[in-house]
């Protein structure tokens, strides 16, 4: 992979991006982030011990929506679920972060309910 700094700057712009998109119902720059998150996260099934210092980095965005994308993205990789779930519990609990909150919320009932997230 690419310089590590480089990767979680891309990443961090990505999520972010989406977000923003995402609050002002900019529909097609948020897809257009949404298939940049994806395809990091193609990237990131193939190393999982990468994936997982990556992932932990961008656990402490301060960035409300960096923090659901990598907590996502970690849930689906099977790993560091707990802290995964933590962050996505925090974030749906913040009435203060708009959309972000409902993302949360809508990726932790996914996780309930089926026990796995695909992307």
């Amino acid at each position: 992979m690419k310089n590590t700094n480089t990767l979680l700057e891309k990443y961090i712009s990505a999520a972010v991006t989406h977000g923003e998109a995402t609050l002002e119902g900019d529909g097609k720059t948020a897809n257009k982030q949404y298939a940049t998150l994806t395809k990091f996260y193609r990237k990131l099934e193939k190393d999982q011990s990468f994936a997982e210092v990556f992932l932990e980095e961008l656990f402490h965005h301060t960035n409300a929506s960096v923090r659901t994308w990598a907590a996502a993205h970690a849930l689906g990789l099977n790993l560091r679920t707990d802290k995964a779930l933590e962050i996505l519990q925090a974030v749906s609990e913040d009435r203060n972060i708009g959309v972000v909150r409902l993302d949360a919320e809508m990726i932790l009932r996914e996780w309930m309910k089926k026990g796995r997230l695909k992307f």
